[in-house]
Order: structure tokens, then C-alpha cells, then sequence
């Protein structure tokens, strides 16, 4: 495939010579702020007009629709895990109440009663069972992976408390949790892509953000939040992977952005360093300079080993050590490359709108 990449590279080269280099540089989605997604999460005070709606908490809409945006805040959940493409049929694999499990008291309760939900503490927590998704779709890999959300009654952001709502209001029994939706719309149906995407709009307008602005953002702005503040907190790179459920760390390097301040912080702390660090092949060459090494006895060294090498006998033991190389392992080499060079492709086509 070189000579294919040498074209793509220098067809490439000439479309940025001739549009300039931001015509190819993607467009992303920007990730929310927590002051937007404490503004987002405020809206859901009952007597709030959103739209041709006015919020009422204790409907299993308003509050499948907040307990969504404060699971996302915390789980970075893409859209395609808590919502439906139009004309799709619900199905088990998707995210229900059987995803979710209480650990009140210490012990664990799959369907909690309403008393035990009121008498929740900061040391109860739901534990949520990541659904099947695009990095993991037969939910193999981050499925067993629980998600450990500690309830807090007064954080600004609370999946536990919200989830606990949830449950007070939906009251499903514990024999239907399977077949039952987490997160149903105002129709009694699971959220739909097109109209959870049309209210988020809709709320950032209230938020105070830019008209100009809202497009930069979309239900993928919640996972890419996550990302970033998870980074600015000060987070590792395996953790962030963890947590956002990456298979690599390349969409982390896409989705993980450093905030203004850190970035001009560590400019500012280079600008002050002390570099000393030095290659060997300088070392060498500042040592021929000064006198210290005969430099044809230095390349004379590497001759005589060289030669040394060639003229060396292997037996016959010591050859069927050595690593066989023909055609054959050359072709499936080529084929094995093509393959992880198709999933980096896929992991890399990561749309904002899923």
C-alpha cells in the first residue's frame, strides 16, 4: 500500500496548497462548561417553561429528561446509549431499569422501596451497568465495568439523586425492570435521537449561550465535558480511559482537551527550564572535537565487529532459533496491518451526533 498512501499523502498536500490548511482540519463539537451544565440542570425546577412545555418533576418525562442530562454529566454516555434512531424498535439490549442497582446500607438492593430510596446517604451509591455501545456493542469489554455514582443531596450534579427520583416516580416493579426503558420521553416512549437533541437546543437557550454558539454543541458536548474536566481535575490519561469507556487512547487525545490556563501555565514553566539533555552521537562528536577519541578508532571498532558477525558459524540447535521470514508472513502482516488500520479508522470516525 505505499505507493497508494504516497498519492493519498500528495493529493492531500496540493487540496491544502490550494484551499489552505483549515479545510482539512475536522470540525468538532466544543465540550459544555460546568457552568452550562449546572444552568442545564437548574431548569428542572417545576414551573419552568421549556418550550411549548412547562416542567413538572413528579411526570416520568421531566424526570427520565434530567436523571439523562445528570447520568450523562457523569458518565459521559454517548447519545446512541440513553436515546433511539427514529423507526427502531425497543429492544432488551438497550438501557433499562435492570441496568441500575442500589447499594444502600452496604448491602445491595436491585429494586429499592420508596423508603429505602428517601433515607439514601453520601455513603449509598447506584451502581449503573453500562449498556452495549459503539466501542463495545455485545457489551463484552465495559459491560462487567459497574459505574460507581454516590448519592449527594446537595451537589449541583447528582446522577444518584437524580436516578433515585427516577425510581420514586417511575415505580417500576421489580419483575418488569428488564423490559422497562431507563429514560422515556414525554410520550411514554424511549428518547428518540432527533427530539432529545431539539430540547437540549432549546435549553441551551435559556442557558444564556450564545445563539451563534449553540451549534458548536450537541448531545456528544456531554461526553466531551466529562473528558475535560476529568483532565483539568487532574485525572490520568488510564483513568479518563476508564471512566469515558475508550478502548485506546486515541480518542482520548481527540476529546480530552487542556483548559487556557494550564496550557499557558506549562509554556510559562518551559520558558523558565534548564535544558541540558545531550545525544550520544553529539556526545561523540564533541569528544572527537576536544581530542578525547580517535574518531578512526571508533569507526574501526564497529568494523571489526562487523566483520567479526559475518564471518561467524551458526549450528544447526542455534538455527531453528532464528525467525523465519518468507512471503506468507509477509501477507499477514500486510493483512493484519490493514485490519487494525480499518478499526483505528472506525475508533477515529467518532460522530458527534452518536
Amino acid at each position: 500500500l505505499t505507493a497508494a498512501v504516497d498519492v493519498c499523502s500528495a493529493m492531500c498536500k496540493e487540496y491544502i496548497a490550494t484551499h489552505g490548511a483549515d479545510a482539512m482540519t475536522p470540525e468538532r463539537k466544543e465540550p459544555l462548561t460546568n457552568e452550562i451544565v449546572r444552568a442545564l440542570l437548574a431548569l428542572g425546577a417545576d414551573g419552568t417553561q421549556i418550550g411549548v412545555r412547562v416542567v413538572s418533576m413528579d411526570t416520568p418525562g421531566w424526570a427520565s429528561l434530567f436523571a439523562l442530562f445528570h447520568v450523562l454529566a457523569q458518565t459521559g454516555f454517548r447519545k446512541a446509549e440513553v436515546a433511539m434512531p427514529a423507526g427502531e424498535s425497543w429492544t432488551r439490549d438497550r438501557i433499562s431499569f435492570a441496568n441500575v442497582v442500589w447499594r444502600i446500607g452496604g448491602k445491595i438492593v436491585s429494586s429499592p422501596t420508596i423508603e429505602q430510596l428517601n433515607a439514601l446517604t453520601s455513603g449509598d451509591y447506584c451502581l449503573l451497568r453500562p449498556p452495549p455501545s459503539k466501542s463495545d456493542p455485545l457489551s463484552l469489554h465495559w459491560g462487567p465495568n459497574t459505574i460507581y455514582l454516590r448519592f449527594d443531596a446537595t451537589a449541583p450534579i447528582n446522577a444518584a439523586r437524580a436516578l433515585a427520583h427516577l425510581e420514586k416516580v417511575r415505580r417500576v416493579p421489580a419483575d418488569k425492570r428488564r423490559q422497562t426503558p431507563l429514560f422515556v420521553a414525554f410520550s411514554g416512549g424511549p428518547w428518540l435521537h432527533r427530539p432529545l437533541t431539539d430540547i437540549f437546543k432549546q435549553m441551551l437557550q435559556l442557558c444564556s449561550v450564545e445563539p451563534g454558539m449553540i451549534c458548536k454543541y450537541s448531545m456528544h458536548s456531554w461526553r466531551i465535558y466529562l473528558a475535560c474536566a476529568l483532565l483539568a481535575a487532574g485525572a490520568s490519561h488510564a483513568t479518563i480511559q476508564q471512566l469515558l469507556r475508550w478502548r485506546s487512547e486515541d480518542a482520548l487525545k481527540i476529546y480530552a482537551r487542556i483548559n487556557d490556563a494550564t496550557y499557558a501555565g506549562a509554556l510559562a514553566a518551559a520558558s523558565q527550564a534548564s535544558i541540558s539533555s545531550i545525544r550520544t552521537t553529539t556526545l561523540t562528536e564533541m569528544m572527537d572535537r576536544c581530542g578525547l577519541v580517535d574518531g578512526q578508532q571508533h569507526a574501526a571498532f564497529h568494523d571489526a565487529w562487523m566483520q567479526h558477525a559475518a564471518s561467524a558459524t551458526v549450528n544447526a540447535a542455534d538455527a531453528k532459533k532464528l525467525p523465519a521470514h518468507d512471503a506468507d508472513a509477509l501477507v499477514a502482516e500486510l493483512r493484519a496491518c490493514r485490519s487494525e488500520l480499518t478499526a483505528l479508522a472506525a475508533d477515529k470516525d467518532d460522530d458527534d451526533e452518536e
